[in-house]
């Protein structure tokens, strides 16, 4: 274990500041990425790079070999540094979030709540008649039960399923 003078350190202020504390200080988890929101109504909108980019994650998010829906509208968060795509999900006219996903370097940091949430702005920004926002999660992935409690804790309820194989959520906006 390291041992640690007695000398002080002062930072521009002029407070008293201890060699470990400078230390922690300099360790830090995450570097800080600067993102932005963008907003496309349809995929013909979006450019070729940034297209091929969405398809590339989405057939590693679901294990397959589609292409993203060209009838939804499409959200997502970028890197601005260096111009990626951190998030992204698609929604239709009838407020159903579909294809939520985010790169593995870039998930457990808060940005697919961030993008659900900004998303569920807009929906009621732009929505007069329903504002409550719907959501089917994959009832046959292994990841079914961490997925059901992300969304709770977002305030989405669990609602009856038409579909055997999927669980429908809401977040009811009042």
């Amino acid at each position: 274990m390291p041992s640690y003078s007695k000398k002080k350190y002062y930072n521009k202020g002029g407070s008293k500041k201890s060699k470990k504390s400078k230390k922690l200080k300099k360790s830090k988890r995450f570097k800080k990425i600067y993102t932005r929101f963008e907003h496309y109504n349809n995929i013909n909108n979006i450019d070729d790079k940034t297209l091929k980019e969405l398809n590339h994650i989405y057939n590693i998010c679901f294990n397959n070999n589609n292409n993203i829906s060209s009838t939804m509208y499409t959200n997502l968060i970028r890197n601005t540094k260096n111009n990626d795509v951190i998030s992204f999900l698609q929604y239709d006219k009838k407020n159903n979030i579909w294809n939520l996903c985010t790169p593995v370097k870039y998930r457990k940091k808060g940005y697919a709540k961030k993008l659900i949430l900004n998303t569920i702005k807009k929906i009621n920004k732009f929505n007069q008649y329903d504002k409550n926002v719907y959501l089917y999660v994959d009832k046959l992935k292994d990841s079914y039960p961490k997925l059901i409690s992300y969304y709770k804790n977002l305030n989405f309820k669990e609602l009856y399923s038409d579909l055997p194989d999927k669980s429908l959520l809401v977040y009811k906006n009042i």
